[in-house]
């Protein structure tokens, strides 16, 4: 009984399809709005590098360049991607002999030339494009060094929001800051030799860089060490021998960058710096107890000047500039007036480990 009533329920079905064949109710099945929206079925919408490669081997370059156009393409192609039938004839999608005839193009000579009819602007907009969808070689530094070329504000705006890239003026330019921490040592000359002798610092600091050219540092910039006195010192009565004695240089400078690019800079600078000539508080309280007369801390500034520079080192195609650096400086510095009569000058280098961070340096 159930198998007559599927061959009765058939031939229903084609009794009443051939009747409307034959009496006028409609051309069969379909309808105009049917057939509409199977046309638009079958509309095929590109991937991006589909098109982009279409455009490129048809010279269309002018629509490469032009931002709405390369923005709707990626926008339409990320849309049919995201759907579960996109993302299965994405990844079936084979069509060697297209991306071959792309492929041989780029490795042509007449790519260069090509790109050579457009305004500078232009050709690194579209290389930049087409190297993306075709090649892989846009890392973030080669994107960076594209837009130093762009004058197109829509174009440059697109590449630094799709490559999260910024240009390397832009970055340079840049408020940051600047922390240091090193080795170095002092020398000294015209007098002061007299009483101090050379020895090994230690050096920290901490700066602020204002449009990432004026920088304002602060710097312990000698804690020496080893004792740095050749001799005792007597004042009203009291010897306090050079083992107590210690020796620091706390400067405030003003720095200026003369020369500075991605990974190195050169650098003038100039400011006060403190000569700290301090004695051991316990050996001070000692003196007290005996009812001795305690000498006090001894300080004067003195003028310095000098230049440094610095070489910066990162992972190879960052578009971040390198953040970790070594930097050396050279600087002499006089005394001012001193209660220990020491003049002359002090000579002083280092070599620091700089770390600088900031917006565009994270």
């Amino acid at each position: 009984m159930m198998f007559r009533h599927v061959l009765v329920t058939v031939g229903v079905l084609v009794v009443c399809a051939t009747a409307q064949s034959e009496w006028g109710w409609g051309s069969g099945l379909s309808t105009p709005k049917a057939d509409e929206k199977e046309a638009r079925e079958q509309v095929e919408i590109p991937y991006f590098d589909q098109e982009i490669g279409t455009r490129l081997l048809a010279g269309q370059f002018s629509l490469i360049a032009n931002v709405d156009y390369v923005r709707n393409s990626l926008v339409r192609s990320l849309n049919v991607y995201n759907t579960p039938f996109g993302r299965l004839a994405y990844f079936g999608y084979a069509n060697q002999d297209f991306y071959d005839s792309v492929y041989v193009y780029l490795d042509s000579e007449a790519w260069e030339a090509d790109l050579k009819k457009l305004s500078p602007g232009d050709a690194a907009f579209v290389r930049t494009i087409v190297y993306y969808c075709f090649t892989g070689i846009q890392t973030p530094r080669y994107v960076q060094i594209q837009l130093g070329k762009i004058e197109n504000e829509q174009q440059r705006e697109f590449l630094e929001e799709f490559f999260r890239a910024k240009s390397e003026h832009e970055v340079l330019h840049a408020n940051h800051w600047e922390m240091f921490i090193g080795i170095a040592g002092n020398f000294f000359s015209n007098g002061a030799n007299d009483k101090l002798r050379p020895g090994p610092a230690f050096d920290l600091g901490f700066g602020y860089c204002a449009f990432g050219k004026y920088c304002a540092e602060f710097r312990i910039g000698s804690i020496v060490v080893v004792n740095p006195y050749k001799e005792d010192i007597v004042q009203s009565g009291v010897t306090y021998y050079k083992e107590e004695i210690s020796y620091t240089a706390v400067e405030a400078l003003f720095r200026a960058k003369v020369i500075y690019s991605y990974s190195y800079d050169l650098s003038v600078f100039g400011g006060l710096r403190l000569h700290a000539i301090e004695f051991d508080t316990e050996e001070g309280k000692y003196y007290k107890e005996q009812g001795l007369k305690d000498m006090k801390n001894g300080y004067s500034y003195g003028f310095t000047t000098g230049i440094s520079g610095a070489k910066y080192f990162g992972r190879d195609g960052g578009a971040i500039p390198n953040v970790f650096g070594l930097g050396a400086r050279i600087g002499v510095a006089n005394f001012g007036d001193n209660i220990f009569d020491i003049d002359g000058y002090n000579w002083y280098g280092g070599i620091d480990l700089i770390v600088r961070f900031g917006t565009h340096w994270r």
